[in-house]
């Protein structure tokens, strides 16, 4: 007997098939949507400590790089905190959000600019903090090109 033969009716196979796709992908969206949430409910406590750094330093600017700054999301949410707060976002533009390319590459650009120089046979620093720069002139260092203020559309 062919597997034709075996189906009786060749459109409602097909539509049955159809039909367990769509439900599949809609549980894939589900799913995705489902993970997205809870890492923002995860991000939520660090948004409220970097708005209590925001209201403790006086600061009015937050610069976001790597790619957590890819995530409309979360700047659409930090951009709100640091509004409230009196505070512009400023974000790489999104072909920048990738990893944290942009702000190593801003960091070296910043040290180098203050004279600051190392050998060749330096041991790497994998969590290196901005705060360790020497900055006498105590003129804030300027934004790259690369940035832009408030959470782009894209």
């Amino acid at each position: 007997m062919s597997p034709v033969a075996l189906v009786p009716n060749r459109r409602l196979a097909t539509l049955d098939l159809l039909c367990a796709g769509w439900v599949l992908l809609w549980a894939a969206v589900a799913i995705a949507v489902a993970l997205e949430l809870r890492g923002l409910a995860e991000l939520s406590e660090t948004v409220g400590r970097v708005g209590r750094a925001l209201s403790e330093t006086g600061l009015k600017r937050l610069v976001v790089a790597g790619g957590v700054g890819a995530n409309r999301r979360i700047r659409a949410t930090l951009s709100a905190m640091a509004a409230s707060l009196g505070a512009q976002t400023f974000y790489p533009r999104p072909e920048f959000c990738t990893d944290n390319g942009a702000m190593i590459a801003y960091a070296g650009m910043v040290r180098l600019q203050a004279g600051q120089r190392d050998p060749l046979s330096i041991a790497t620093r994998p969590r290196w903090p901005l705060t360790d720069l020497n900055n006498p002139t105590g003129v804030a260092y300027p934004l790259l090109p690369i940035f832009s203020s408030e959470p782009s559309s894209n």
